[in-house]
């Protein structure tokens, strides 16, 4: 039987306490690990991988509210890559597929609308919303401390798995992001993009 943790950097503990952990089954996950004002989500999340106990590393943003059941829809998603796929490295909500399109399902209050829409099995992504990370602990990837802020550490992490000969997945567990939205991207964005480019040349277009 799988075991989880719950890795989260956390800044607003308001917002932790009225999203993330309101989610009904966060009971479930016997082993939360809350990162506080880290520098940057890298590391963050690698002291709470150092820290966790589970089979299955769940990295969530602290807005994120999960519905009950979405930890069984999580569990099924991880059952079937397993038989199909026992290669997956990194499992997200959202994330951008093979082709260019997106993939996942998930409504934002910041858009006030569904993104995305349900998917009957697992969809290979080249990149992964950073909003749910779901990581194998045995494969032992980490996240980068040398990029930059919160920013694409999703597709960092991406990028990582497929030259390790691993795989990325978008799978159906919906959940609802409480985002106030951004109609203009940071320049901490833009840092962390320059970074990546720099790091990935040899990949990325």
């Amino acid at each position: 039987m799988l075991s989880f943790s719950l890795i989260v950097a956390v800044n607003d503990e308001e917002v932790l306490n009225t999203s993330l952990l309101a989610s009904p089954d966060i009971k479930e996950m016997c082993d939360i690990v809350l990162q506080a004002s880290a520098p940057s989500a890298a590391i963050a999340y690698n002291e709470g991988i150092r820290k966790a106990q589970g089979d299955i590393l769940i990295f969530a943003h602290q807005d994120v509210f999960l519905p009950a059941g979405w930890l069984d829809a999580v569990s099924r998603a991880i059952h079937r890559l397993n038989q199909v796929h026992p290669q997956w490295a990194v499992l997200g909500v959202f994330g951008m597929g093979l082709d260019g399109r997106g993939c996942g399902y998930l409504y934002s209050t910041g858009l006030k609308r569904y993104v995305g829409s349900p998917m009957p099995e697992p969809a290979p992504v080249q990149s992964l919303d950073e909003i749910v990370l779901i990581l194998k602990a045995c494969e032992g990837i980490m996240f980068d401390e040398a990029l930059p802020g919160f920013h694409l550490y999703g597709t960092d992490l991406c990028l990582t798995a497929r030259i390790r000969g691993c795989q990325s997945y978008a799978v159906e567990a919906f959940c609802i992001h409480n985002t106030n939205g951004i109609r203009v991207l940071p320049p901490a964005f833009w840092a962390a993009s320059a970074y990546l480019r720099r790091k990935w040349a040899r990949l990325l277009r």
